[in-house]
C-alpha cells in the first residue's frame, strides 16, 4: 500500500503487444447520453431471465477476454505508474473512496464495443480496490441489460445528468466515446478550483479536440468545446496506449487530470448560441456547417445503439492518415460544398 491506497491485480497475459500502429476504424461508439430516455417498463422475470443469462454470459465472455489481454496489461501497468498513482491520490486527498459514474456505454447486449467498455470498468474498479459504487446512464440501456448491470453491482442514474454532475466528492467518470458536449457540460458543472480538482476523466483526449480546433483555424464546435479548450493548459492528459485488438472501443482514450490554484486563472473560448436541435455542429469563420459523422439529432427515432459517429479528433487522425471519412456520401458531398462555399465567400 501506498499514498493510503492499493491496486489490486488481476491476472495478466504473458505476451505484449508493442508498438502497434493500428488502421482507422470506420466506426466508433458513440455516447448516447443526449437521446430521450424510453421508459423502463417493468421487468417481468420469467420472460427475461433468458435473455439476462445469455447477456451475463457474453459480458463475462468480455471481461475474460479483456482481463488476458496485453491492452489490459499495459493499462494495469499505466494504472500503478508514479504519475497516474500519484494523480489519483492527489484527487481523493483525504477522503478514503472515489466515486465512479459511467455515462454513455451504449447497448452491452447489441454492441460489443459497449461490453467492452463496460468491462474496463469493471476491471478498473476491481483493480483500485477504493471505488465506492459505480452509478450509469444511458437511454438506450434496456431493463434486461440495467438487470445484468446491477449483478456487476452498477446503479442506474434515475434521470439524465446530460453530465452535469457535480463533485461534491471525488468522482472518476468514465466516458470513452462520448461526444463533446458531455464533456464540456461535466467541465461547466465543476467549473471553479475546488470541484475541478475533484474529478478524474477517463476519455476522449483533450489534446485531440484541441488539435482539431487548430486544424480549423480557431475554428470550434461552438457550445461544445469551449470548457475543454479553456481547462486544457490546467489540464494533465495521459493517453492510453491501445493495439490494433481494442481499437475500436478504446483509441482516442486519456486520463485527464485537473490542477490550478484559483477560479482566476480560469478562461474560456467564447462560444456563439448553438443552432436549435443540433449537437456538435462546426461553426466555421462565422456560418454554421454541419458535418454529418458527429451530428446527432434528439429527434431521430429508433437510433443504433452502435452507429457512425465519431469524435472530431478522430477527424483529425483521418485527415492525418489520408483515409476517407465514412458517412452518408450525399450528407459528405453536402457537407464539403458548404465548407468551400463558406471559403470562397470569405475570399471574396
Amino acid at each position: 500500500m501506498e499514498d493510503g491506497w492499493t491496486i489490486v491485480i488481476g491476472r495478466r497475459s504473458k505476451g505484449r503487444s508493442r508498438n502497434a500502429r493500428p488502421s482507422l476504424p470506420k466506426t466508433t461508439a458513440p455516447c448516447r447520453g443526449l437521446y430521450p430516455q424510453p421508459p423502463l417498463h417493468a421487468d417481468d422475470d420469467h420472460h427475461h431471465l433468458g435473455e439476462s443469462l445469455l447477456l451475463t454470459r457474453k459480458v463475462e465472455a468480455s471481461i475474460k477476454k479483456l482481463q488476458e489481454s496485453s491492452f489490459f496489461s499495459a493499462f494495469l501497468d499505466q494504472l500503478q505508474s508514479p504519475p497516474v498513482r500519484a494523480k489519483l491520490a492527489q484527487v481523493l486527498g483525504s477522503y478514503p473512496l472515489i466515486k465512479m459514474v459511467v455515462y454513455g456505454i451504449g447497448s452491452i447486449a447489441s454492441c460489443e464495443r459497449a461490453r467492452l467498455q463496460f468491462a474496463l470498468a469493471v476491471l478498473l474498479r476491481r483493480a483500485l480496490g477504493f471505488v465506492a459504487g459505480i452509478e450509469v446512464f444511458d437511454p438506450v440501456i434496456s431493463p434486461v441489460e440495467l438487470k445484468v448491470m446491477e449483478s456487476f453491482d452498477f446503479s442506474m442514474i434515475p434521470t439524465d445528468e446530460q453530465g452535469r454532475r457535480v463533485a461534491h466528492e471525488p468522482t472518476l467518470f468514465f466516458m470513452p466515446h462520448c461526444e463533446a458536449v458531455l464533456y464540456n457540460n461535466l467541465l461547466e458543472a465543476n467549473w471553479g478550483s475546488p470541484f475541478l480538482k475533484r474529478i478524474v476523466v477517463l476519455g476522449n483526449s483533450f489534446s485531440g479536440y484541441e488539435q482539431f480546433v487548430s486544424e480549423f483555424r480557431g475554428a470550434h464546435i461552438a457550445g461544445s468545446t469551449n470548457y475543454i479548450i479553456g481547462v486544457r493548459e490546467h489540464t494533465e492528459e495521459i493517453e492510453v496506449k491501445v493495439d490494433e485488438e481494442f481499437f475500436l472501443p478504446f483509441h482516442d482514450t486519456s486520463w485527464h487530470f485537473f490542477e490550478l490554484g484559483s477560479d482566476s486563472e480560469l478562461t474560456l473560448v467564447v462560444r456563439s448560441p448553438p443552432l436549435q436541435n443540433q449537437v456538435g455542429y462546426l461553426e466555421l469563420q462565422g456560418s454554421a456547417v454541419s458535418p454529418p459523422i458527429f451530428w446527432k439529432d434528439p429527434s431521430t427515432k429508433n437510433p443504433e445503439p452502435c452507429n457512425s459517429g465519431s469524435s472530431p479528433h478522430e477527424q483529425v487522425a483521418r485527415k492525418q492518415r489520408s483515409v476517407p471519412v465514412v458517412g452518408n456520401e450525399c450528407n459528405i458531398f453536402s457537407w464539403f460544398c458548404s465548407i468551400i462555399q463558406t471559403i470562397i465567400d470569405g475570399i471574396e
